[in-house]
């Protein structure tokens, strides 16, 4: 979704003073839009990927004087019954059979894949349609179902820890050693535009991380900043920095 559109969204919700939402968004889409109804005084909004940590997230703009309790958030979640891990069934299989339905990417949150089953996040308006006609991933028959949002079980994440000593909490500092790549190169990536912070480009090398934030380097992963340790005799600062794997 681009800028336009959601301005128009955001002018449709003043004008009607009813709720308006997107499809599912991808994290920088998703980062650049909160910016924008941030600033907005008659709007409010509510994201959700339908479980916490979820990557892909759809925005709920409502009327300031509706709380976010009674806003109906249009997500439900189906569950893929299969040997996924012994016929090495994909997030790329999986995704490309739903969307060989008709179903639009935008339309399909995260994919989340355990040994013998997938659950996936969708729109509530498709899930009966999903249900019913996705019978195969790739040549393996499945079974598919709509679950409770709340029975969603998501991925733990492998990440490793990196303990580092660094001159300062500059993004050139923090990321190069994130992704084991020299301060000198890495500022020459981040002002070409190869590094994100919590999604959103900085291509400022002095940037100041803070405890908290993602930061992605293109081609490279993620990382999250964890925290600050404490400072060493010579005034050089202790982080921890839990890199994706």
């Amino acid at each position: 979704m681009d800028e336009t559109r959601f301005l128009d969204m955001i002018n449709w919700v003043k004008k009607r003073k009813q709720e308006k939402s997107t499809d599912f968004l991808e994290p920088p889409v998703l980062a650049k839009l909160i910016k924008m109804v941030e600033k907005e005084r008659d709007v409010q909004f509510l994201s959700s990927g339908g479980y916490e940590g979820a990557e892909r997230q759809l925005v709920v703009l409502y009327p300031d004087f509706l709380s976010e309790d009674e806003i109906d958030v249009p997500i439900g979640a189906i569950e893929i019954t299969a040997d996924f891990k012994k016929e090495n069934i994909t997030h790329r299989d999986v995704l490309g059979s739903i969307m060989a339905l008709g179903i639009k990417r935008e339309k399909v949150g995260d994919i989340l894949i355990n040994d013998n089953r997938c659950q996936a996040i969708i729109r509530k308006d498709i899930i009966s349609y999903v249900t019913h006609n996705l019978t195969r991933v790739g040549k393996v028959n499945v079974h598919t179902t709509e679950i409770d949002i709340n029975e969603i079980m998501p991925v733990e994440k492998k990440m490793k820890e990196i303990e580092a000593v660094v001159a300062s909490l500059r993004l050139d500092s923090i990321a190069s050693v994130a992704f084991s790549t020299s301060r000198t190169k890495m500022q020459d990536f981040i002002k070409s535009g190869f590094v994100r912070v919590n999604w959103v480009e900085v291509s400022d090398p002095a940037y100041i991380v803070k405890e908290g934030d993602t930061l992605s380097f293109r081609g490279h992963g993620r990382a999250i900043f964890d925290s600050i340790k404490g400072t060493t005799k010579k005034d050089r600062i202790a982080v921890s920095i839990k890199k994706y794997i």
